[in-house]
C-alpha cells in the first residue's frame, strides 16, 4: 500500500460505493492499469485528474488552511457518531394505557 494517504481514501471510498477499478477507469476515461497506479501512489498524479477522480467517487477536494485541519478533523469524526437514541419509550397518547372506545368523540361545549 502506498504512503500516500489521499490515495488511499479514494481507494477505500471506491470499494465502499463498490466499484471496480475498470469500472471507476471508464468513469474517468483512463485504463484499469491506470488506476491501479494512481491507488498504489506510482504515479503522479495531474491536479485536474485528481480532481475528477474525487467527483467520479461523489467527493470533492477542497484545500484548507492547515490550522482549521483539527477542527474540520473534529467535525468528521463527530459527524461519523451515531445519534443518540432520543425516542422516549412508547408513552400512551392519553392518560390511561386505554382507549374508551365505546363512548364517541364529541366536541367540548362552547362557552
Amino acid at each position: 500500500m502506498s504512503d500516500f494517504p489521499l490515495a488511499q481514501t479514494l481507494r477505500d471510498a471506491r470499494r465502499k460505493q463498490g466499484l471496480t477499478q475498470e469500472a471507476l477507469g471508464n468513469r474517468l476515461r483512463i485504463p484499469q492499469t491506470h488506476v491501479s497506479a494512481m491507488e498504489a501512489g506510482t504515479v503522479d498524479v495531474r491536479a485536474s485528474t485528481l480532481i475528477a477522480w474525487t467527483r467520479a467517487l461523489g467527493l470533492e477536494l477542497l484545500l484548507l488552511p492547515r490550522e482549521v485541519v483539527p477542527a474540520v478533523q473534529f467535525l468528521k469524526k463527530e459527524m461519523a457518531k451515531p445519534e443518540p437514541n432520543t425516542a422516549r419509550p412508547s408513552q400512551p397518547l392519553y392518560g390511561s394505557t386505554e382507549m374508551d372506545d365505546d363512548e364517541e368523540d364529541e366536541p367540548a361545549p362552547r362557552p
